[in-house]
């Protein structure tokens, strides 16, 4: 049902920042994408249906950051975290701190670690009862050319996920 809602305001968003657009979740400590929408010429390798690694993956450590302490912390103890590129954390107390970072600014971020060519920025989506309920994401095989850039696509994700998160509290 969520990819049914969400798809859509994917494909606007895509068009919008000129990026691929993801709504994730998170399943047996792994993100599994929804939801994709697909920018012409900024096709990326992930595929709905399909799941990436979430202590290195932007929606996947907005998801995390959202667990309870206590679920936050079967994970990082569950590691070990493979090195998917050079700039992959994968030590458990700097993947902590980066989870801490994430939930604190709002939103995730994966500047070439799950893959030296992908530079993704997600927010997490909300139910009506405030609980975290999945994440979308703004991908690209080109980094966010500078900081206005990135807050630039921020300002539109959270729009979008806040547009999702009521659409979500008004079909409960």
């Amino acid at each position: 049902m969520l990819s049914e809602i969400v798809r859509p305001i994917l494909d606007q968003l895509s068009v919008a920042l000129e990026t691929t657009t993801h709504f994730g979740i998170l399943e047996n400590d792994m993100v599994t994408y929804l939801a994709k929408a697909v920018f012409e010429g900024e096709e990326v390798f992930t595929r709905e249906k399909g799941q990436l690694e979430a202590y290195c993956s932007a929606i996947g450590k907005v998801l995390l950051s959202h667990m309870t302490v206590d679920e936050r912390q079967a994970y990082i103890t569950s590691g070990p975290f493979p090195k998917l590129t050079d700039k992959t954390i994968t030590d458990p107390a700097e993947i902590e701190r980066e989870l801490y970072r994430t939930r604190i600014r709002g939103f995730g971020v994966d500047d070439g670690e799950v893959h030296n060519a992908l530079y993704c920025i997600a927010v997490p989506v909300f139910s009506s009862r405030g609980m975290v309920v999945g994440a979308i994401s703004s991908s690209s095989s080109q980094r966010w050319a500078s900081p206005k850039d990135q807050r630039d696509r921020l300002i539109q994700l959270n729009g979008v996920a806040q547009s999702i998160s009521s659409t979500l509290g008004a079909g409960a």
